[in-house]
């Protein structure tokens, strides 16, 4: 990011980071991960979001973290996009008085849709640099609502710097579906600073073998496309070849989807083999005390599957 980000012979020190979000999962731990090894680069940070876990885990790590109000949601369905445009002059009313607030800013880094469609054009009067984080490919999100989501993206996709995407994968199908050149798009590789796991479960890497399966867990926010309702499906096939194997799903399950896997589960009549956790403290040490982890994902806008690194990581069967 200090070569691609920069103004001429300039180093950066302040980097301002904006996120929107509706949940936690990869492409924010991977932001996360990116910012943190940035600030023992000497960058001085500061984070904003909309969603309070995430400023809380910023918080807790002793960044300097904001809340944002609500995202605006451009590509989710027609209520929120009517209400998006008819908020539209607040929001960029926000966000111009959040660059009018931060002094000194060498760079804005920002994830999110609607972050990005109003406020890079207003960083651009301001003459700052922007880069944006884009971690999974759009897919049919930018023909959603007769392609207006596309219109506005297309409108701006030339003002960042740069983009940073985690894979050649992501990068590819940037390439294919929004036509960015391909210099532009500035390859930085998923990885979690788990050198601490990788000690932590050495002897979890060794005890597995052959041994019976017991415990299989899926890691994921519950979402549609992301499997967790085939997962349980098919784990109603395996109970009756492994009686007293058991499903952990991690991440928060009120959501609507949510709702309809712990429905499912039940009519399945599953609810004795079947645990919902909800939002744990450390994903890894969960993947490591079971014995399979499961990534069921079938969502187009899938960019890595962070959890299979450190599924592999903590020493357990993918």
């Amino acid at each position: 990011m200090y070569n691609f980000a920069m103004r001429k012979n300039q180093k950066i020190k302040k980097i301002v980071y904006l996120l929107t979000t509706h949940d936690l999962g990869g492409a924010e731990t991977f932001s996360f991960d990116l910012l943190v090894s940035l600030r023992k680069k000497g960058v001085k940070l500061k984070v904003y979001s909309n969603h309070q876990a995430f400023i809380d885990h910023f918080l807790d790590y002793h960044f300097k973290a904001i809340k944002l109000p609500p995202a605006p949601d451009l590509v989710g369905d027609w209520k929120g996009l009517v209400k998006a445009i008819y908020q539209t002059p607040i929001h960029i009313l926000s966000y111009w008085r959040l660059l009018k607030k931060e002094k000194n800013i060498d760079v804005i880094v920002m994830s999110g849709f609607a972050v990005k469609i109003f406020l890079t054009p207003l960083a651009r009067l301001k003459k700052i640099p922007v880069v944006w984080l884009e971690f999974g490919p759009y897919g049919h999100l930018l023909d959603k609502f007769f392609g207006l989501p596309k219109l506005v993206y297309f409108l701006v996709k030339k003002m960042p710097q740069a983009i940073i995407v985690p894979s050649q994968y992501t990068q590819q199908a940037l390439i294919n579906q929004v036509h960015f050149l391909p210099n532009k798009l500035k390859i930085i590789a998923c990885g979690r600073m788990i050198s601490k796991t990788i000690e932590t479960h050495k002897a979890q890497n060794m005890k597995h073998g052959d041994k019976k399966v017991k415990t299989i867990i899926c890691p994921s926010r519950f979402e549609s496309g992301k499997g967790q309702d085939i997962l349980v499906k098919a784990f109603e096939l395996v109970t009756k070849q492994v009686p007293d194997v058991k499903l952990v799903f991690t991440g928060n399950h009120q959501s609507k989807f949510g709702c309809f896997v712990e429905s499912l589960v039940k009519k399945l009549g599953l609810e004795n083999k079947v645990e919902f956790k909800g939002w744990v403290e450390s994903i890894v040490d969960e993947i490591g005390q079971a014995d399979i982890c499961v990534f069921p994902s079938v969502w187009s806008l899938e960019g890595f599957g962070l959890v299979l690194i450190e599924a592999l990581a903590s020493g357990c069967r993918i």
